[in-house]
């Protein structure tokens, strides 16, 4: 279960993890058609590294005449994730035991003296698991917004359709359809990584970003892959199944199925590098849909 958390973390900031890789080529596919369209891996990190864009991409994203995300990134997106990230029902104080609870407090103080879990008293279990690995890096970027807010942000402002290929309750439903039990031990191995990454003096997230800005899928694909021995075969074949592959074909089925409508517009689709690659990765599923899907050089 060690590296489960750090399996969490990839799949809800959409990467993978590796240490001093050299710049890659950027993680963008060009779907043929009279207008052509484009599929991109994008991170849920806020770095300037990360949110600066490839001329190629650029050119892309200005090409497009709708932009799609994983999920709507509106006002009302906002509004209803933080809905649902803070309604657990039971306080966590009823619901973890009470080693896992100061384990979790003393992780927030870690993070930053001020924080306590007081604040989050009713957020999910799961919701706890998935804030813990990231809100370090959000704290070093107040107000930043991730690869993918940006590009939506910016496909607004120019007058672009844009809009999401899930629900967010399909979106945040892959976690919390997860047992109380399930939960409590994602959470138990999220703590048990960052303790390991900290003795280690090992920068999960920095790990992730490097991943992605190298853009090897098949680096992804084989650390993921690795990450999910350490959960244990079981839990290791659902999370995968849930949160990746699940929402793998969601994906790739309604980006085929507004491809085909016959529109004539050419579409940018924006989702996380973790759902690329593989048999079951959306860029393969999209060739299984019959659709010529090619890597786009620099």
């Amino acid at each position: 279960m060690k590296r489960l958390a750090t399996l969490v973390a990839l799949l809800f900031t959409l990467t993978a993890a590796a240490q001093d890789a050299a710049p890659g080529k950027p993680l963008l596919w060009r779907i043929a058609g009279a207008k052509p369209s484009y599929v991109f891996g994008t991170i849920h990190l806020s770095g300037p590294r990360e949110t600066t864009l490839a001329p190629v991409t650029e050119r892309a994203v200005d090409e497009a005449g709708a932009l799609f995300c994983e999920v709507s990134l509106d006002a009302g997106f906002q509004m209803k994730a933080a809905a649902m990230m803070m309604s657990g029902g039971k306080s966590l104080k009823e619901v973890l035991p009470k080693d896992l609870y100061e384990r979790a407090d003393a992780e927030l103080k870690r993070i930053n003296p001020a924080l306590t879990l007081a604040p989050l008293d009713r957020v999910p279990v799961w919701a706890l698991g998935v804030m813990l690995p990231i809100l370090g890096e959000q704290l070093k970027n107040p107000g930043a917004k991730a690869l993918d807010v940006q590009l939506y942000a910016r496909a607004e402002s120019a007058g672009k359709e844009v809009g999401g290929l899930e629900t967010i309750e399909e979106q945040l439903g892959s976690l919390s359809s997860f047992t109380p039990d399930e939960q409590l031990a994602l959470l138990r191995a999220t703590l048990d990584d960052m303790e390991s990454a900290r003795r280690e003096k090992r920068t999960p997230i920095e790990e992730m970003r490097e991943a992605y800005l190298l853009g090897d899928l098949a680096l992804i694909d084989a650390m993921m892959t690795e990450w999910t021995k350490n959960a244990g075969p079981a839990l290791a074949k659902q999370v995968i199944a849930t949160m990746i592959t699940q929402r793998n074909h969601r994906m790739a089925e309604r980006i085929a199925a507004k491809l085909k409508a016959g529109s004539g517009k050419s579409f940018f689709f924006a989702i996380g590098a973790a759902h690329l690659g593989g048999e079951e990765g959306v860029l393969r599923l999209l060739e299984k849909a019959g659709l010529k899907v090619e890597r786009v050089a620099d």
